[in-house]
């Protein structure tokens, strides 16, 4: 039986592992006590999910691969928009083409209510039209924080900014699950999101400036001040992308940036699917699907913090710094992930887990994430463009991977497959960038600094130079690499 998109599931059912259930599954007339009944929901790999009744599942006949192919058409829009958004912003206003992305993704999210009742496959074009848009969002937000905020404080910065992200999913989770289930439909929940976006698109083009010097509130000696600090102007021509892209601590961060998204949308997209097959009714699922969030935002604050803290008394340098959090924030929830198997059906461990993972991915803020700034002030954004469209690669694998791994059965063995990938990708990836990671500013990595590393190096066009020139790197003494 193929299981429904649960757009509109709320069931009354107790949840499958209730000692009523768990009899059903042994069959009729078969005895056993709730301690051997839960023993063999524990520890026997093949038990197989309670499947719900189709009529009470949702309103769309959609299996799991098609789902997989839902979730994953926003990233193919996601990842066409990084690069060419970080570029134009960066040459003309990153304030603007970070609100114009906010706005476009709104708009395709207030069509996919209708998109949904034509066919699955005009869903799928909305979020494509809303990963386009929000392509243009972190590399922009990047390129305004290298022009705004002091490296002692970025650390910070990145978790507040980072922070409104997880509390906007706190609060479309934790309500959009009673929205669902009342009289406004889950159709509600699209309309209500995409209306706060419009909002927030009218204030921030009437408040933001892309530059301190720009702002109105500014006195002239401040303007002044801050504008020597400010990133020079820019064309395409200028940017030095064979410089980027040669450039082993850069490659650290793409790396370590695909590890991390692939691990926080396997939980972000998998832990409502992950709920629903422990039959969590949907009010519940999406408060509980929150609590990841809301851990995510307390821990990136105290992350942000302590590590700015950290530099600024010189407990350690700052390279130091970038590599460890970034350990703890992969390797934490990395063992996290794997555990989840153990847990079995008791759900507010498995909450509790998932919890523990995305909070301690908040290391990571102050790890690989800001790391593009410390490399490249200048070239922030368009670092982060790069690096985004690798990582965005793991977005549009994840959720299918999901798909076609759990297809219309789920068994906790399957589950378990795609729980151990994602810990060996979290683990791997974070390897790499502890073996490559500066945190020291590079040559290439301001514009007036640019023409002069130029003229003393030429630019690298062969391929074969490359194993010479990443030996040279390697080998560099600790204190060259800052």
């Amino acid at each position: 039986m193929e299981r429904r998109a649960s757009l509109s599931f709320d069931s009354s059912e107790s949840g499958w592992c209730s000692e009523s259930t768990l009899g059903s599954r042994k069959g009729a007339g078969q005895g056993g006590s709730r301690t051997e009944l839960m023993r063999e929901r524990f520890l026997k790999d093949q038990v197989v999910f309670y499947e719900l009744p189709a009529e009470k599942v949702g309103d769309y006949e959609w299996d799991y691969s098609t789902q997989g192919l839902i979730l994953s058409s926003f990233f193919w829009g996601y990842i066409l928009t990084q690069l060419p958004g970080a570029i134009i912003g960066r040459i003309y206003s990153p304030k603007w083409l970070l609100g114009t992305g906010i706005f476009v993704t709104a708009l395709g999210g207030a069509f996919i209510p209708l998109a949904a009742d034509v066919g699955y496959g005009l869903v799928l074009f909305c979020r494509f039209i809303q990963g386009l848009g929000s392509g243009f969002v972190y590399p922009n937000m990047h390129a305004l924080l290298a022009t705004w905020v002091p490296v002692s404080e970025r650390g910070s910065y990145i978790s507040i900014i980072y922070g409104g992200s997880s509390l906007g999913s706190v609060l479309i989770w934790s309500s959009s699950g009673f929205i669902s289930s009342s009289f406004l439909s889950w159709r509600f929940v699209f309309y209500l999101t995409s209306g706060v976006s419009f909002i927030w698109f009218f204030f921030w083009a009437w408040l933001i400036y892309d530059a301190p010097f720009q702002h109105p509130s500014f006195t002239d000696e401040e303007k002044a001040l801050a504008k020597e600090f400010n990133p020079k102007p820019m064309s395409l021509e200028n940017i030095p992308f064979l410089q980027i892209l040669t450039s082993p601590p850069f490659l650290a961060i793409a790396v370590a940036h695909f590890g991390k998204t692939w691990g926080f949308y396997t939980i972000m997209t998998e832990l409502p699917t992950y709920l629903a097959a422990l039959n969590v009714n949907l009010k519940y699922n999406g408060i509980l699907s929150s609590l990841p969030f809301f851990s995510l935002l307390v821990s990136g604050q105290a992350v942000g913090i302590s590590a700015d803290y950290i530099y600024r008394h010189k407990l350690l340098g700052l390279r130091r710094i970038r590599k460890t959090y970034n350990t703890l924030g992969f390797v934490l929830p990395a063992i996290v992930l794997f555990s989840i198997y153990y847990l079995g059906c008791n759900v507010p461990a498995v909450v509790l887990a998932f919890s523990m993972a995305l909070g301690t991915m908040a290391f990571a803020y102050s790890g690989f994430e800001v790391n593009h700034i410390d490399l490249a002030p200048d070239f922030a954004g368009v670092c982060l463009g790069i690096t985004n469209t690798v990582a965005t690669l793991s977005g549009i694998i994840a959720p299918y991977s999901v798909g076609k791994i759990i297809h219309s059965e789920q068994t906790l063995e399957r589950w378990n497959l795609f729980f151990l990938l994602s810990t060996i990708i979290l683990v791997s990836t974070n390897s790499v960038y502890i073996l490559l990671a500066s945190a020291k500013e590079q040559r290439w990595g301001r514009m007036a600094d640019l023409a002069l590393t130029q003229e003393r190096e030429p630019p690298l066009f062969v391929v074969g130079d490359l194993p010479r020139r990443f030996s040279a790197w390697l080998i560099k003494s600790e204190s060259e690499l800052g």
